[in-house]
């Protein structure tokens, strides 16, 4: 169930999840969510449903009287693919999608004292990891060195068994979400990575 400022909307949570890369999908598998309580969304209520539409028929179907542009704004906000059927039709949310995540990340930055100190410690490890493939790369890999692919990726270990390991800096999705975009900004290929049903979240850059 969400709460939409007020409005609550049921939908089945293996529909949600079925498309694990949108917000809903993260907001419902939040380690902090407590799945008895509805979960609250900062959203337009009265375009909420066609955002459902989504997970139910793959498509959003609204009535040829709502603006078109709001939906756009709504989903990409959501997170949904950018490649998106409404009506029939197939639109381009990237557009509005990048200002959009841009507002919320800073937003969610606000909210994060101690973000940069945070974003520099992580940035210096990553260096110091591709530093350490440069000075490894004329020496003959064997055994376990294999696995990293040649040096060419960092896994950075957000929780283990459904625990946030750093809960001052990373303590959600939406905190790890915005710490993947930032990365990706610096030229950092960064992807969120869940395995064991979430029990485990890691942030893999190459």
């Amino acid at each position: 169930v969400f709460d939409v400022r007020g409005r609550c909307f049921s939908v089945l949570p293996e529909l949600i999840r079925g498309h694990p890369s949108t917000l809903l999908a993260q907001l419902m598998d939040d380690l902090g969510t407590d799945s008895s309580k509805p979960i609250f969304v900062d959203a337009n209520p009265e375009r909420f449903n066609y955002i459902l539409d989504f997970y139910r028929y793959g498509e959003l179907l609204p009535p040829a009287s709502l603006p078109i542009a709001g939906l756009l704004r709504d989903a990409a906000f959501f997170l949904l693919p950018q490649d998106l059927l409404i009506n029939g039709v197939r639109y381009d949310t990237q557009q509005s999608r990048t200002a959009d995540l841009d507002v919320v990340s800073s937003a969610i930055i606000a909210k994060w004292p101690g973000f940069m100190d945070f974003f520099n410690s992580t940035l210096e490890s990553i260096e110091e990891h591709f530093a350490r493939a440069i000075e490894l790369s004329d020496q003959e890999e064997s055994g376990s060195r294999f696995a990293d692919e040649h040096g060419f990726k960092l896994d950075i270990t957000l929780s283990t068994f459904r625990k946030w390991k750093d809960p001052s800096n990373v303590c959600n999705w939406q905190r790890a979400n915005v710490l993947r975009r930032r990365l990706q900004q610096r030229g950092f290929p960064a992807t969120l990575i869940s395995s064991g049903g979430h029990d485990c979240i890691i942030l893999q850059v190459r």
